[in-house]
C-alpha cells in the first residue's frame, strides 16, 4: 500500500470525525431537554420520522463507538427518538451515567440551551 493511499484513507476518516463531531454537537443542541418524553399524540408520519431517525443514529452511534463520546451520544439520542418497549428504564440507567450526562449539558450550557432532564417519570 502506497503512502498516497494511505494518507487519503486517513484524510477520509480524518473528515468523518469531524462531521460527527459537528452532528454530535447539532443533536446535543437541537434536541428537547426531556428526551425521555414523547408525547403519543403525534401523527403517525412524524412517529415513522422520528423513529427512523432514532434507529439511523443508533446504528451511526454504535459504529462510531470507538471515538472518544461522539458515538454514546448519538446512541442515547436515538434511543430517546426511537419507540421500544422498555426505553424509559433503558434511558434512566444510561442517564445515570454522570459524566456523561455533565458532557451533554456543558454543550448544551455553551448554546444557552436549558440541561436534560434526567427525571424519567411517567407523566412528562
Amino acid at each position: 500500500m502506497s503512502v498516497d493511499r494511505i494518507l487519503h484513507y486517513l484524510l477520509i476518516a480524518g473528515g468523518m470525525w469531524v462531521v460527527g463531531v459537528a452532528a454530535s454537537v447539532l443533536l446535543v443542541v437541537i434536541a428537547p431537554a426531556d428526551l425521555g418524553c414523547q408525547p403519543s399524540n403525534r401523527p403517525l408520519w412524524a412517529r415513522i420520522a422520528l423513529n427512523a431517525l432514532g434507529w439511523s443514529l443508533i446504528a451511526v452511534g454504535t459504529i462510531l463507538l470507538p471515538t472518544p463520546l461522539n458515538g454514546i451520544i448519538l446512541v442515547f439520542i436515538g434511543l430517546a427518538l426511537a419507540e421500544f418497549p422498555g426505553k424509559r428504564s433503558l434511558l434512566y440507567r444510561l442517564a445515570k451515567n454522570d459524566r456523561m450526562v455533565a458532557r451533554i449539558n456543558a454543550i448544551r450550557r455553551r448554546f444557552g440551551r436549558p440541561a436534560v432532564r434526567v427525571e424519567f417519570e411517567d407523566s412528562c
